[in-house]
């Protein structure tokens, strides 16, 4: 059974939500551990409701320049528990140009009014 055909087989069982979770685990071990501070980066992001071509977008350019819905089911549940902490911790990680992801939809205000994104 080569690999693809192991995530689908897992994505069909109970067994998805536990695999999901360790990756996001993984996922979070990598990341940057400074959270006070942008380090560096300057980034756009296009966030808007779905099927608004945010996927499109992101095709034009290379993946270590953008990212369509970056870290998705991670950021869904870090971001709910710290917004500020992960979502500076995220950024840095991911150290991208530009990000178009339609599920930032839903932190619009935080994305808009925290201090951490109004950056001189």
């Amino acid at each position: 059974m080569d690999l693809n055909a192991l995530k689908r087989f897992v994505g069909r069982t109970p067994f998805q939500k536990i695999s999901m979770d360790i990756k996001a685990n993984l996922e979070l071990s990598k990341f940057s551990k400074i959270n006070d501070r942008v380090i560096g980066n300057s980034i756009i992001y296009c966030s808007s409701p779905y099927k608004t071509a945010t996927k499109y977008l992101n095709s034009c350019y290379d993946s270590d320049v953008s990212s369509h819905e970056a870290l998705h089911y991670l950021s869904l549940k870090q971001l709910e528990k710290n917004f500020n902490n992960f979502f500076v911790r995220r950024l840095n990680t991911l150290n991208l140009k530009l990000e178009s992801s339609g599920f930032l939809s839903a932190y619009i205000d935080e994305l808009a009014f925290n201090p951490i994104t109004k950056r001189p």
